[in-house]
């Protein structure tokens, strides 16, 4: 393979031509220039030019800008998923504000169903104590088995219903404009025996019960989206990926939240939106987690 053809060198002084290279030479080498004197120092022709710090030994190269180690960074894509997150879950909270919100309005419910044996056949005479937020009701069921209570408010509800003969069945539910189950249509088998047997149609008990939980989720929302937000600033003015990993990691809290108030199975848009917002999380934990493990493996190669 033929050598390259020599190239001319300049001062880096005065910046007047100073002739060409010359053969190749595996030592580091010095030309003075024609014009001002100055020492050029000739790098080894046949030795590739550094490229990363770890590369640089003293006396081999001239003096170089100051060099540095291979990079590889997610920032530029980190950055807007962060901002997606923090929006993302702070638009959960406002959700969740809503439903709260929408869950509480006074409004009044028909609660309805039909109540017969664990054969299927309707029981007719059936007790009834309705216990809900306005104060306790009670009935009977018709020939055909069933009954309905008209004007039940919105928050929880307790239903018992009794005869002889059979295991008293006790029914949990809650009723809302927000939120609702079991406001017509409640299927009741009562089974022959002694005792009771509880059914838990809803997640909450009673009102307060569901505004105090839906309001700790909205706290939590808040905090995930908060911390989300401090990470994509931080990481966009001082690219500091172990907190994009922490700021990617908050991602995860709402479905944390959800799953850990029950709220998932009143508000199914809360589990629909943090579903997605999980996603941009764990998308974004493993681009902070490369980058992380980058970083150690340029640590450890630059590493006299």
């Amino acid at each position: 393979m033929a050598d390259p053809p020599p190239t001319a060198l300049r001062c880096p002084r005065c910046g007047a031509d100073a002739g060409a290279r010359g053969p190749p030479s595996p030592w580091l080498t010095y030309r003075a220039c024609p014009s001002c004197g100055h020492s050029i120092a000739i790098a080894p022709a046949l030795v590739a030019p550094p490229r990363y710090t770890w590369e640089v030994y003293p006396g081999l190269y001239p003096p170089q800008p100051r060099l540095r180690a291979p990079e590889v960074r997610w920032r530029r894509l980190l950055i807007p998923v962060l901002l997606a997150i923090a929006l993302g879950t702070a638009g959960l909270v406002a959700l969740t504000v809503g439903d709260a919100s929408a869950s509480s309005q006074n409004a009044s419910f028909q609660l309805s169903g039909t109540v017969a044996s664990s054969r299927g056949a309707p029981l007719a005479g059936a007790n009834l104590v309705l216990v809900d937020e306005a104060g306790t009701v009670l009935g009977t069921t018709a020939s055909n088995g069933s009954f309905s209570f008209p004007g039940v408010p919105t928050g929880g509800f307790n239903l018992s219903v009794s005869m002889s003969g059979y295991q008293t069945a006790i029914v949990l539910g809650y009723v809302s404009p927000g939120y609702s189950t079991g406001n017509q249509g409640i299927q009741i088998t009562l089974v022959p025996g002694s005792g009771s047997s509880t059914t838990a149609l809803a997640a909450f008990p009673n009102l307060e019960t569901m505004l105090a939980v839906v309001g700790a989720a909205a706290v939590a929302f808040a905090v995930c989206a908060l911390v989300a937000g401090i990470a994509a600033a931080i990481v966009r003015r001082q690219d500091r990926p172990a907190l994009a990993l922490i700021g990617s990691l908050a991602g995860l809290g709402p479905l944390a939240t959800l799953f850990g108030t029950g709220v998932w199975g009143a508000f199914p848009m809360l589990l629909f939106v943090s579903l997605a917002i999980g996603a941009l999380a764990a998308f974004a934990a493993v681009l902070s987690w490369i980058e992380l493990l980058q970083i150690g493996d340029r640590a450890d190669r630059a590493a006299p």
